[in-house]
This record gives structure tokens, C-alpha cells and sequence, in this order.
């Protein structure tokens, strides 16, 4: 599947309303040029499947592969991480081993997903249509514009795509903060799981700072790419967006989208790379600019990643939506996020 049919897929798929100002294509300033990368879904219902751990212990193990799908968007070459499964073993005959099955039914009444971590009060996340509320400020970092720690169940103000066979819920058999947090496992560049949510004010010029917690489990074989998180300038088509991409050897990729999708510039380093079995805190740092632009990644506080002189980091248009869950390249993953800040101001991970 090429670039530009991933495009396609995800113009179908989604109906949003656009941002208030035109988009004109300008010219981009290379790091390290390449036409790869990754690509979004479009909106549909989500459906179960896969396998649930017994004694209530998440089963990160990937299901099925799903579609083919190009190994555009990699620019590391590491090979992948070793496959298998969490201990825990399967349910039979609809008891757990030691007892029933942890869980029952999910809050709201909603009975847990098949393949989903078996945690007691999971609930499952899924595609609905484009709401047009901003989401509340909740937290006190300075500059704030999105808070989101997952509790409480889906909000009413995300936009989510949950195409099947991916899976999604909000669990709390391993969080960061708080007693829940976003578990994701998508299928492939056409089955993914995002939670999509406006900012408000959008954002122009000056720094826009995106943070969130992530933990990768060990016991999986990573895809050719895998798109963690995005800020875009249009909730309708990517034509100027940022992301950060896994890479199969565990590294994470800075990448720079221009010209409606057509071209990006990638930054990574030997210390970008998320370790297995941890929360890892990820911060991504923009300079809002047509031409005097620039991007960093922090983990764990440290900077791992720097564009170099100024960067093209913006089109005719503000940053106005951010995506975060995860969009695989060829197979699924599991992988679970936690406590989302935008602001404008530095977040750290404190």
C-alpha cells in the first residue's frame, strides 16, 4: 500500500470539520528526505478477538497479522524485538485458572473484549462519530490545552477510530496514574486505534509541547512502523502534521510531514529507544514556524532527538488536532498510554 493510498483510506474514512484557515503547500528545508512513512485509518465499529490471559494478567501477546502493508516510514534497521507471549496461559471452558475469570462485565454493563487484558473494570473504546466540543482543561501545567489521564470511561469529546480488528479499552490492570489507562492493540495501517481530540486555542507560533507515558511489552514482535502520536494542522487530512513512530528495533522516529503527505524528514538517535516493561515518559517539543521552525524529543526527561537550524514546522494552518494510540504498518501490538498533556509551555515528566 503505498503513501498516498494510505491517504486515500483515511480521507474516506473520516468526515471532520476542517480548520478555519486554507492550506497552500510550501517548500521544505531537508534533514534527511525519504517518501515512506506511516498512514491513518478510517472510522468503522470495532470488533473482538484474539485471546484473554487467565488470572486477570494482560495477554500482550499480537493476534493474527492482519493486511500487508509497506515497510515505508522505518528509517532504523536494528531487526525486531523476540516474540512471545506474557505468562498466564488462556481461559478454558470460561473459568480462569484459580477461579472465574477476573472481570465479569465492564463498567456502564459493557462485557470486556475478547483478546483485551482481563482486567475487572475494562471498557472498551470504541469509533464514534466527530464530536464538536473542545475538550475540558483539567490539569494545572502551565499553558495547558488537552489533560487526559483515561478515567472515567470514553469521553464524549474524543474522536475515536477503532477499525476491526483492532481493539481498544480503557483498563485497569496497568496504569501510570490514576487506577486506569488507554490499552491499544492495532491490527495494521487499516485497523488502528486512535482517540482523537481538538486544542483549543489552535496553535500558530511559539512552542507547543506534547507529553504522554507509554509502556511496551517485551513479549511481542514489533511492526515495520507504528505511529504513537500526531499533532496536525486539519481533522479532515494530515497536510502538514508531526508524529513519532516506532521503529521494529524499539527506536522512536521524530518525523516532519510535508506537502499534503507527499514527503517527510525523519530525526532519530541510538538513545531514542523505548525500553520493554517500563513506563517511559515521551515528550515531544515543536517551534511552531514557516521557516524558523525546530522539533526535540525527550524521554525520561533527557533529549534525545534535535532538528538542526531552522525547519519548516508548519503550513497556512495551526496545529489544531492531536492523535495519540497507535497505527501499525503490517502486525499487531500491544501497547498501553497514560496521562496526555498538551500545552504550550514545557511539560517534564513529573
Amino acid at each position: 500500500m503505498t503513501t498516498r493510498s494510505r491517504h486515500g483510506l483515511w480521507l474516506l474514512g473520516l468526515s471532520f470539520v476542517a480548520c478555519r484557515y486554507g492550506y497552500n503547500e510550501l517548500a521544505l528545508e531537508p534533514l534527511s528526505s525519504d517518501n515512506s512513512g506511516g498512514s491513518k485509518g478510517s472510522s468503522n465499529t470495532q470488533a473482538a478477538g484474539g485471546s484473554i490471559d487467565s488470572a486477570g494478567a494482560p495477554n500482550d501477546a499480537p493476534g493474527a497479522a492482519g493486511e500487508a502493508s509497506p515497510s515505508a516510514g522505518s528509517s532504523s534497521s536494528a531487526g525486531t524485538a523476540s516474540g512471545g507471549t506474557d505468562a498466564g496461559g488462556s481461559d478454558t471452558g470460561g473459568t480462569a485458572q484459580g477461579g472465574t475469570t477476573q472481570g465479569g462485565t465492564a463498567q456502564g454493563g459493557t462485557a470486556p473484549l475478547a483478546g483485551a487484558p482481563n482486567c475487572p473494570n475494562s471498557v472498551a473504546v470504541t469509533s464514534n462519530a466527530t464530536p464538536t466540543v473542545a475538550p475540558p482543561v483539567t490539569c494545572a501545567y502551565p499553558g495547558a490545552l488537552v489533560c487526559d489521564d483515561f478515567e472515567g470511561g470514553q469521553k464524549s469529546y474524543w474522536t475515536v477510530i477503532a477499525n476491526a480488528p483492532a481493539l481498544a479499552t480503557l483498563q485497569d490492570c496497568r496504569a501510570h496514574g490514576g487506577t486506569q489507562a488507554l490499552w491499544a492493540q492495532p491490527a495494521n495501517a487499516a485497523s488502528p486505534i486512535q482517540v482523537q481530540e481538538q486544542l483549543s486555542p489552535t496553535v500558530g507560533s511559539g512552542s507547543l509541547f506534547v507529553r504522554s507515558f507509554i509502556y511496551l511489552p517485551s513479549a511481542q514482535t514489533l511492526p515495520v512502523w507504528t505511529v504513537l502520536y500526531e499533532i496536525w494542522d486539519s481533522p479532515t487530512s494530515w497536510t502538514n502534521k508531526i508524529s513519532i513512530d516506532l521503529q521494529p528495533d524499539s527506536s522512536v522516529t521524530l518525523n516532519n510531514w510535508a506537502g499534503a503527505g507527499m514527503s517527510k524528514t525523519s530525526l532519530t538517535s541510538s538513545t531514542a529507544v523505548i525500553p520493554r516493561d517500563k513506563w517511559v515518559c515521551m515528550e515531544l517539543e515543536i517551534v511552531v514556524d514557516k521557516t524558523a521552525g525546530a522539533t526535540r524529543l525527550y524521554l525520561d526527561d533527557v533529549q534525545v532527538v534535535s532538528s538542526v537550524g531552522n525547519i519548516r514546522t508548519r503550513g497556512n494552518k495551526n496545529f489544531c488536532t492531536l492523535s495519540m494510540g497507535a497505527v501499525s504498518g503490517d502486525n499487531p501490538l500491544s501497547i498501553y498510554q497514560d496521562d496526555l498533556v498538551v500545552a504550550t509551555q514545557r511539560i517534564g515528566c513529573k
